[in-house]
């Protein structure tokens, strides 16, 4: 598990400063803001490969095999992610983690 801390975001958010993931099955996020946002799994070669959409403040929850369009197979490793602002201002991320 991976685990990150406070941070803000006007435009984009890469987690782990965009280090490769792999088998990733869930990441959680939360939110101190509302707004729009989502989730980009995006491969090595920088191609996005999946998107998920949440608002809101407070946790939000990513689940690979079901939460994500289209759903994150094996076969998509090894990905980046990212978070991508879809609303005015900045969003502010209190914690999150990204679970195998």
């Amino acid at each position: 598990m991976y685990t990150f801390g406070r941070s803000e975001f006007g435009n984009e958010l890469w987690i782990k400063n965009g280090e490769l993931f792999s088998n990733v099955t869930l990441v959680e996020v939360e939110m101190i803001n509302n707004g729009d946002f989502r989730l980009d799994v995006v491969s090595a070669a920088g191609t996005v490969v999946s998107t998920g959409h949440r608002s809101g403040a407070g946790w939000q929850t990513f689940d690979f095999h079901a939460g994500m369009n289209p759903p994150v197979v094996g076969g998509m490793s090894p990905y980046k992610l990212r978070f991508v602002n879809a609303s005015a201002g900045k969003r502010q991320v209190r914690a999150g983690r990204v679970s195998p």
